[in-house]
C-alpha cells in the first residue's frame, strides 16, 4: 500500500477509535503543497464507510471558515494534512 494510503487509512482508523459513530469525514488540504493525497483520502474514506468531504484552503482565513463551517455538522471527523502547521497560530503579531 503506498505511504498516502497508509496515512489516510491510519487518520480515519485513529478519529472511528475515538468517534465510532462518525458518518463523514473531511480532510483540509492545500493543493500547493500536498495534491496527491486527496484522491487517496477520499478512497480510504469510502472504504470505510464515511462520506468524504473535501477542503481545500490556501490560508488561515480559509482554515478558519473550513472548520467553522465543518464543526456545525453532527457525527464528522476531521483530518488535517502536514502543511496545516505553516498557518497555525495565536496570539498578536
Amino acid at each position: 500500500m503506498p505511504p498516502a494510503q497508509l496515512s489516510s487509512q491510519a487518520s480515519i482508523t485513529s478519529l472511528l477509535d475515538v468517534a465510532p459513530d462518525m458518518t463523514r469525514v473531511g480532510y483540509l488540504f492545500s493543493p500547493a503543497t500536498n495534491p496527491l493525497s486527496v484522491t487517496s483520502f477520499e478512497e480510504q474514506a469510502i472504504r470505510f464507510g464515511l462520506e468524504p468531504v473535501q477542503m481545500e484552503v490556501n490560508d488561515a482565513d480559509e482554515y478558519r471558515d473550513a472548520i467553522t463551517a465543518f464543526a456545525n455538522r453532527p457525527n464528522s471527523g476531521l483530518a488535517v494534512n502536514g502543511a496545516a502547521e505553516l498557518w497555525a497560530r495565536t496570539g498578536t503579531q
